[in-house]
């Protein structure tokens, strides 16, 4: 017989920096997590293959810029030494601390959050790191600072997390598709419902738009036009995209504002009512015309498509947008969204949603 050898696994050490730097220079937290996993393609004793095409997500796209300052990291000896240390030992690795502060950082500069509160999750930091923006944040707004203030909050709102999670606890991430759907669950809405004042409607969209009831807390005793302005920015600051909704807004009321006496007719029967009444309040042209809205607010999307369906893709696009608008009723069967705010709110000025 002949004795079987075994062939000891190579490690590409050079492509295993730039791998770590690539996850770090991203902000990918799964990626560079998943390279300390037991079925990482660098384990010594891992049968995966890093040459394998469904690994070319953890290879670089880029080499320079912050690539080149991830990888000055990894190659530092005392930290190349512990990433080898880990991969070679049995158990749960233990991830280098520069490492994880790096990607944290890098992962806030490029917007992903989620990823930045694991990472200071994982440092025991992340607590603190939001009280250190939400600190400069009320000191941007005491000097009328509003665009850094609303990004601070906005980060330190992206920082949060659900101990509640199951199985583990994980980044509190904000479901606004749902959210919206609960919001405008009455039809039609109640006084506490429709906002007609700058104060309520600064109130509702802040507690939509952030996690965790300590952020309006700290904005208690704002002064009215402070809270006003501080609102608009942390719409533009969720949304680079706003002044699509803008337009879309704009020629949705031009579409119905030869139909609010319809509007209003209609609102007056009840859903039972409606369902007996023996002719339509809407004509078939006239309910074609009002269906044409559906694809304003949400590109791609059909006329006529369900109003739910028309508020998730809205709200997943500009969440800031889902007070804006209201349901409206065509038929006992049928509801549209439609545009609607204060015409007096300078909330609404501030946004372009109507005339200075």
């Amino acid at each position: 017989m002949t004795e079987e050898t075994r062939t000891e696994k190579v490690i590409d050490d050079a492509l295993l920096d730039r791998c770590l730097a690539a996850a770090i220079a991203t902000g990918d937290i799964v990626n560079l997590r998943f390279l300390f996993m037991p079925a990482s393609p660098f384990r010594p004793d891992s049968s995966e293959d890093i040459s394998q095409s469904k690994y070319a997500y953890l290879l670089p796209k880029e080499e320079k810029g912050e690539m080149d300052e991830a990888l000055q990291l990894v190659r530092q000896p005392e930290i190349s030494r512990l990433v080898r240390a880990q991969l070679a030992k049995k158990g749960p690795p233990q991830l280098p601390w520069e490492l994880l502060q790096s990607l944290a950082d890098q992962a806030l500069k490029c917007g992903k959050y989620t990823a930045a509160s694991q990472a200071y999750e994982l440092l025991r930091t992340r607590r603190r790191m939001q009280e250190i923006f939400l600190d400069q944040a009320d000191a941007a707004l005491d000097g009328a600072a509003f665009y850094e203030a609303a990004q601070g909050y906005t980060i330190a709102s992206g920082l949060q997390y659900d101990y509640a999670a199951f199985p583990e606890a994980l980044p509190a991430v904000l479901n606004y598709q749902e959210k919206a759907l609960s919001l405008h669950r009455a039809y039609p809405p109640t006084t506490e419902e429709s906002e007609t004042d700058d104060s309520a409607l600064c109130r509702s969209i802040l507690q939509f738009l952030m996690q965790g009831a300590e952020f309006l807390q700290r904005l208690e005793g704002r002064d009215g036009e402070v809270l006003v302005q501080f609102t608009a920015q942390v719409i533009r600051c969720l949304d680079p995209q706003w002044e699509h909704f803008v337009s879309a807004f704009h020629e949705s009321l031009a579409i119905i504002k030869a139909y609010e006496t319809l509007f209003t007719r209609i609102n007056s029967y009840t859903q039972e009512a409606l369902e007996v009444l023996m002719e339509e309040i809407f004509t078939d042209e006239q309910k074609e015309e009002l269906r044409r809205i559906a694809p304003l607010f949400a590109p791609g999307a059909p006329e006529g498509e369900e109003w739910w369906l028309t508020m998730r893709t809205l709200a997943y696009h500009h969440p800031g947008s889902v007070l804006f608008v209201r349901r409206q009723r065509l038929s006992a069967t049928e509801e549209i969204l439609i545009p609607e705010c204060p015409r007096d709110s300078q909330l609404a000025r501030l946004l372009n949603l109507v005339d200075p």
